[in-house]
């Protein structure tokens, strides 16, 4: 997959983001603003049209970073528990000030017991450091393009190197019904962590587009999933089209029939 402009919104929403994302201190500040509004990711509204077989469901945020996609999960689903996992300390604090109900918050990131490498740009103001969180990579040339795209005012960011905590995921009693994952390319590694998860709940998965979406997506398609994009302009959902879509969607039949 071709590395592409951070777009999640849609309409004049997308020509407002791509002036935010314009300069690192601009994204700071609406990226702070946004946490207090029901202001997501315009594919996530896909969620509202996922058929559960029940009238309360469980989710699983996988990179739940400042607590805005929990937001957006509870206010437009009727949310019976939800476990979040981010590793980044500083959206931990963030989401356990926010006390978000019957929510589990889990500091630490899925996959192998391991510490892992990651790469954090910053900027800096008045001798302070800012951290850019959401856009933490776990490649630090990735990372590069990524900024080089976004960042066009001021491509030129320092990056810092640091480390997060990786574990197996813990056993989590609950069905689970719907399952979030954005890591900014870990994404097939946390697939195969939960795999009895998968197996056991088969829930709904809402997965961000990366280089590893073809072996996810073949992964997948064994346990029944088809993978889709959600189409905000027709409320459905359509197969995958190619490389343009910010998330992606592997459904069963169940889900949309």
């Amino acid at each position: 997959m071709s590395q592409q402009i951070s777009y999640s919104q849609i309409g004049l929403l997308k020509l407002v983001e791509r002036v935010i994302r314009s300069h690192p201190l601009l994204y700071l500040v609406c990226r702070y603003l946004v946490r207090y509004t029901n202001i997501f990711e315009a594919d996530a509204n896909g969620v509202k049209f996922i058929k559960f077989n029940k009238s309360k469901i469980n989710f699983i945020d996988i990179g739940a970073s400042d607590g805005i996609s929990i937001n957006f999960f509870k206010k437009n689903l009727n949310v019976n528990k939800c476990f979040c996992f981010e590793p980044n300390k500083n959206f931990v604090k963030i989401l356990k000030k926010k006390k978000f109900k019957n929510t589990k918050i889990y500091g630490y990131g899925l996959g192998k017991n391991e510490i892992k490498k990651i790469y954090v740009p910053y900027y800096k103001i008045f001798g302070h450091n800012f951290y850019l969180n959401t856009y933490a990579f776990y490649n630090k040339n990735e990372l590069k393009k990524q900024i080089k795209l976004d960042f066009f005012l001021k491509s030129k960011i320092p990056i810092k190197e640091t480390y997060i905590k990786i574990k197996k995921a813990p056993v989590i009693k609950n069905n689970i019904d719907l399952i979030k994952i954005d890591v900014n390319g870990n994404e097939y590694e946390i697939i195969l962590n939960i795999n009895k998860l998968i197996n056991k709940n088969k829930p709904a998965l809402i997965v961000e587009n990366s280089k590893s979406i073809v072996k996810i997506t073949k992964h997948l398609k064994k346990k029944n999933y088809g993978i889709f994009h959600f189409c905000n302009k027709k409320k459905l959902f359509l197969p995958k089209r190619n490389g343009k879509a910010l998330n992606y969607y592997f459904l069963q039949k169940k889900h949309i029939n």
